[in-house]
């Protein structure tokens, strides 16, 4: 009941009063729940197209798989990335706790990616060397998957 559409874009966001009691009264609902509102907003924004709110969505709920589910979505479906969006989504990878940066091999490999797409080649190879080292060869179908994609991604480098 909190969502509204807006018409000229055909995207959703949260009404502003929500916002507000959000940030005000959050104290009148246990931790549960305001996860769960977040988990939900950001599901809604990602599937209506808005990845930057829906990130910001799975941050607040800590999220970090689908966090990187929605960035990975966006830079497979955008053709450039500006280099307002590239901070964007550095700023959010920065910001996860560094157990969840080594538990998540994905974050370097979006990290590369994202430096190749705003052409800071020396970083993002170095980060794809360190990626094909570290991933097993003979690993789970989405590690091989990262690994066909690390090789792909030096390919277009070099």
């Amino acid at each position: 009941m909190f969502l509204i559409n807006e018409p000229a874009t055909d995207l959703y966001f949260l009404h502003h009063l929500y916002r507000l009691f959000l940030q005000k009264k959050i104290y009148l609902i246990d931790r549960e729940e305001e996860r769960q509102f977040w988990q939900k907003a950001a599901a809604y924004y990602v599937s209506a197209g808005d990845a930057m709110e829906g990130i910001a969505c799975y941050r607040k709920c800590e999220d970090y798989q689908g966090m990187l589910t929605a960035i990975n979505r966006f830079m497979n479906d955008q053709n450039d990335v500006t280099d307002t969006t590239a901070a964007y989504f550095l700023e959010h990878l920065d910001l996860l706790p560094p157990e969840q940066q080594a538990q998540y091999p994905l974050v370097d490999y979006l990290r590369a990616y994202i430096y190749m797409a705003t052409l800071q080649l020396k970083e993002a190879e170095a980060l794809l060397l360190d990626l094909v080292q570290r991933l097993p060869e003979d690993g789970p179908p989405d590690t091989r998957e990262l690994l066909g994609n690390a090789y792909t991604t030096l390919g277009a480098i070099h």
